[in-house]
Formats: structure tokens, sequence, C-alpha cells
């Protein structure tokens, strides 16, 4: 069966134009695909998660270390301030931070970083408090 030109044509055309595409992760019921929307969704997690740790840890051990190596009122002081913040409930502080700084991805970063930075300073004004015995 011999084919005619026209479907030849036809053939011809459907080759060049028409393909299909592969979706590792299918897609949602818009169309839409879930790898790269995952992979965004991932992007802001991450940033979140490295700036965070970045800015607690750097307030936590400053404090800590001042703590810790001054003592006396200034021990008191922070260590209060540190009582204080760790009484409070995690997530309405980094509502409340975020809240007073603004609407934005940096805003929330911060808040979170400012928000757990007392476990650090408590460990680190041990530590320094430890060093300064010997």
């Amino acid at each position: 069966m011999a084919i005619s030109g026209e479907q030849a044509k036809a053939n011809e055309f459907k080759r060049q134009n028409i393909y299909q595409k592969t979706f590792w992760f299918e897609t949602d019921i818009y169309g839409r695909n879930l790898l790269s929307r995952m992979i965004l969704g991932i992007r802001i997690s991450l940033s979140v998660g490295l700036i965070a740790v970045l800015v607690s840890p750097s307030i936590g051990i400053s404090l800590g270390a001042i703590s810790g190596y001054y003592g006396g009122k200034i021990d008191t002081a922070i260590s209060w301030y540190m009582i204080v913040l760790w009484s409070l409930p995690s997530l309405l502080l980094v509502i409340a931070i975020s809240f007073a700084l603004g609407k934005g991805f940096w805003q929330i970063f911060i808040a979170i970083g400012l928000s757990t930075w007392v476990d650090v300073a408590r460990l680190g004004r041990g530590q320094v408090d430890g060093l300064k015995k010997y």
C-alpha cells in the first residue's frame, strides 16, 4: 500500500511539529508541571532554612559568649532576656516579628532567625562560662 503525497506531507508535518512532553511527576488538574512547582517551593524553603541558620548562630554565639565571659549584671540581663524569649511560642514570635518588619521573604528569614537564637546562646553561655573557670 503506497502512501499518497498528501499523507506523506501530513506525516512529515506531524514528525516536525508534534512532540510528546514527558512530565516526571505528572501534572495537576490544570496541566501545570508538578516537578517545576516543587523545585520553586524547595528553593524558597532551603533559602529560609539557610538564612535562618546563618542569623540564629551569629546572634546566639555572640550574646552567649558575652554573657558567659563577663558574668555579673550583664549575664543576669542577657539570661533574663533569653528566658523571656524562650518562654514565648516560636510560631507566635515569628508572626509578630514578621508583622513588625513588613511583607517579604527577607523579613520572614530574619524573623525566624531572631526567634531561634536562644538555644544557641544558652549553649554558648555555658561553654564560655565553663572555659572561663579553667
